[in-house]
């Protein structure tokens, strides 16, 4: 039992007829014919129904093309992974959820236009879950906030340098400190078990502000923030509405979010790697 044999009976079996089969394979009718007739001495059954025009599969045709088509994908994949910077088969990108709203579709519709042969999956977890899962080969690549440790089976590529701003309720008059509002009004935190969180926690560590409520995504952050319910730190997304223009909001200086690109050091798909880097960079 050869792939090229399984490959002509899917074709046979999705097309309807020898002839259509043979042109989807790139082989003669009479070599389609010939490579059946061969296939079916060797297993001893049966593969088509004989005398029917156009050729249709017996039931144990049919249940071998049905069990054949993910075997042959798996070796389609096998093939793709062993060719160096190929820009086919699948690859898997992981996204914080703060860009899930913002660089998701923006880097999705362009790598779906340029690369129409590509698969891509997507899945969404904290920075440093997506490191880790790049890390051990089970994320092809991930956009996340930039580490602070060295991750040494990580290539890191800066995508943006997101402000850190501080934010209050649309006509809050900001101090020339944008630091005191949060020792004014309620301290609404983002989650320190991430990595944008620990990095907020430390810069407000030496001004002993600490948070009424603590969540886990931006989006509810700035929207509590909108409707009044106290003041909080959160990065200037990168293609997110700007936050100026929602609520009050003044920069911290020299605070920034530091939005990566991470890949294996052993990644090969150097045409893949590049673009996804210059989509979510061109802004």
């Amino acid at each position: 039992m050869q792939p090229d044999q399984l490959r002509t009976l899917l074709a046979i079996r999705d097309t309807g007829s020898l002839s259509a089969a043979a042109d989807a394979v790139h082989l003669s009718h009479s070599a389609v014919s010939l490579q059946m007739k061969r296939f079916e001495e060797a297993l001893g059954r049966n593969l088509l129904i004989k005398g029917k025009r156009p050729a249709r599969l017996t039931p144990f045709g049919l249940a071998l093309a049905e069990r054949a088509a993910p075997i042959l994908a798996q070796l389609q994949d096998l093939a793709t992974l062993a060719t160096p910077d190929s820009t086919s088969g699948e690859i898997s990108i992981g996204f914080v959820p703060t860009t899930l709203q913002t660089l998701l579709p923006v880097v999705l519709t362009q790598m779906q236009s340029r690369f129409p042969d590509l698969s891509i999956r997507i899945s969404s977890g904290l920075s440093g879950d997506l490191a880790a899962r790049v890390a051990a080969g089970h994320l092809t690549y991930a956009f996340l906030t930039a580490p602070e440790a060295d991750q040494p089976d990580l290539s890191l590529t800066e995508i943006a340098r997101e402000p850190l701003c501080v934010i209050a309720p649309p006509g809050t008059a900001l101090p020339s400190d944008p630091l005191k509002t949060l020792t004014n009004q309620p301290f609404i935190g983002f989650s320190r078990a991430t990595w944008l969180g620990t990095q907020i926690a430390a810069l407000l560590r030496a001004h002993a502000i600490t948070p009424s409520i603590e969540l886990d995504s931006i989006d509810a952050v700035e929207n509590l923030v909108a409707l009044g319910f106290g003041a909080s730190i959160v990065p200037q997304r990168l293609y997110a509405t700007p936050l100026d223009q929602t609520m009050a909001c003044a920069p911290l200086p020299r605070a920034a979010r530091h939005l990566a690109l991470a890949a294996h050091k052993n990644d090969d798909r150097t045409t893949v790697l590049n673009a996804l880097s210059n989509y979510a960079k061109d802004h």
